[in-house]
């Protein structure tokens, strides 16, 4: 991660000063590489750290930056007119990263396996960590050490162990987990291709592309608030397949509203609210989905493929020559997709993160509510009901013990 944010500072400096093309074709190539890693890995940290029912806590606040920043930008483009300037201001705090990225920790979960055992229910140091970061992480965690009890039993690693490492080619070897994996590729380079594609389509449908551009991203700030509480309680899939499929009406049903400017850009918006709120729950979903063995490997596959999502949605919105509403038709169909494929997905919400390969092809046999809250009551009730009946069972076996015969 030091690195990555070194790369992309440096990055910028050379692009600011160099005059030579080549020069400044290499440094962008260089900077597009590492970009998205600087929001794959401190997202991936962040998520390891935290019990399951505040990851989509961790993911809105990572969220959240996007859509403020790009109510801010557009304004701040316009402001200093170089766009040179604007790349240095907008890359050049990556080079506070490293100094932040010192005192962070690696993920919680492997320092614990490392360095902490569970012997009698009660943590107990194994060695003596030799290093500060250990130790913060064992006081700053030592919160989560209860929950991390109840949700595993870790074992010290082995030589064996520690050597081993996996790759994502292994993934091919576990049929649920491959499925999962492809899918979620797939999901990924639809959802980045419409909702790039929104956006740009948004600027360019409008005389006013600042103005639009800030708008849309109002949206977005809306929809990542709603995206939280409507993940954690109704669930990661049912709330990406109702998004995707309200995303899907609005974008194919905007063209009966043809000549009517103020329906259009209202339609618009709701089918531009559900696509970001589906944007941010599989944001996390892949990464409940992926295993901690292969985690951030996949993540950086899955970005690769919506990179390639984000590059052609310019292809899709140019298409407006041919016909205003096709490249909205074609985020129709595309959203429509992302709904039926989401589908066959795992319901991970509420669920351990999968550590092992093996963890992650058993995530076939969790249960797919569609109202994973509804399904919790349920099983409250149901609980509650059978420990009555034990209660009156037990009840009418005293007083029948004790009655006269």
């Amino acid at each position: 991660m030091i690195a990555i944010y070194i790369l992309a500072g440096v990055g910028a400096v050379v692009t600011y000063f160099t005059q030579d093309f080549y020069l400044f074709l290499v440094t962008r190539i260089i900077e597009g590489g590492v970009i998205l890693s600087i929001s794959i890995i401190p997202f991936v940290l962040a998520l390891e750290y935290v019990p399951a029912q505040k990851r989509m806590l961790v993911l809105s606040a990572f969220r959240f930056a996007y859509p403020l920043l790009g109510v801010c930008m557009p304004w701040v483009a316009y402001w200093l007119a170089h766009w040179r300037l604007l790349n240095a201001v907008v890359v050049l705090p990556c080079l506070v990263g490293p100094v932040v990225s010192i005192a962070s920790n690696e993920y919680t979960r492997h320092c614990f396996d490392k360095h902490i055992g569970i012997h009698s229910g009660t943590p107990r140091i194994i060695d003596a960590p030799g290093n500060l970061n250990v130790l913060c992480a064992v006081a700053v965690h030592f919160s989560f050490i209860e929950a991390y009890k109840c949700v595993s039993t870790p074992q010290i690693p082995t030589k064996t162990d520690a050597s081993k490492k996996s790759s994502t080619t292994d993934v091919f070897k576990y049929p649920t987990l491959r499925r999962s994996f492809i899918i979620t590729l797939f999901l990924w380079l639809m959802s980045c291709l419409t909702y790039s594609a929104g956006q740009l389509y948004a600027a360019t449908a409008t005389d006013d592309p600042f103005v639009m551009t800030s708008t849309t991203n109002a949206v977005d700030i809306l929809a990542t608030g709603l995206a939280l509480p409507l993940a954690d309680r109704w669930g990661r899939r049912p709330s990406m397949v109702c998004a995707y499929g309200l995303a899907a009406v609005c974008y194919v049903g905007v063209a009966g509203f043809f000549g009517k400017s103020e329906a259009i850009f209202a339609i618009l918006m709701v089918g531009r609210f559900a696509l970001t709120t589906a944007y941010n729950v599989g944001y996390l979903f892949a990464a409940e989905i992926y295993p901690t063995e292969i985690r951030s490997q996949a993540l950086s596959i899955r970005q690769a493929f919506g990179s390639l999502g984000k590059f052609l949605s310019a292809q899709v919105v140019q298409l407006a020559f041919y016909g205003r509403f096709l490249p909205l038709f074609i985020l129709g169909g595309l959203s429509c997709a992302s709904a039926l494929i989401t589908l066959p997905l795992p319901e991970t919400n509420n669920q351990r993160l999968p550590e092992t390969l093996e963890e992650g092809e058993a995530m076939r046999d969790l249960p797919k509510p569609w109202f994973p809250c509804l399904a919790r009551r349920k099983q409250e009730l149901s609980a509650t009901g059978t420990r009555g009946r034990s209660m009156s069972t037990m009840s009418a076996a005293t007083i029948d013990s004790v009655s006269p015969h």
